[in-house]
């Protein structure tokens, strides 16, 4: 799964960057963007937008297909909400 297949609100752990150039992957480590961190997608329009700790960081079409990423599980509800 890449970034591309996040809805907006979903959160996910990156994966692996092994897909993208040695020039993108250096760009996106230096954003953040590196293996075993939290993203939320919080845009997909006109670029996938996604927050990585403080930072947000915008991605064209491509370069979100190629980060690789978990989902994670949505929290439970409370049944007091």
């Amino acid at each position: 799964m890449s970034i591309a297949d996040l809805e907006v609100g979903q959160t996910a752990v990156v994966d692996s960057l092994e897909r993208t150039g040695s020039t993108t992957r250096r760009r996106l480590l230096a954003l953040g963007l590196v293996p075993g961190e939290r993203v939320v997608l919080e845009q997909r329009f006109p670029a996938y937008v996604v927050r990585v700790g403080w930072t947000q960081v915008a991605l064209d079409h491509d370069t979100a297909t190629m980060i690789t990423v978990r989902p994670e599980p949505a929290a439970p509800s409370s049944a007091l909400d």
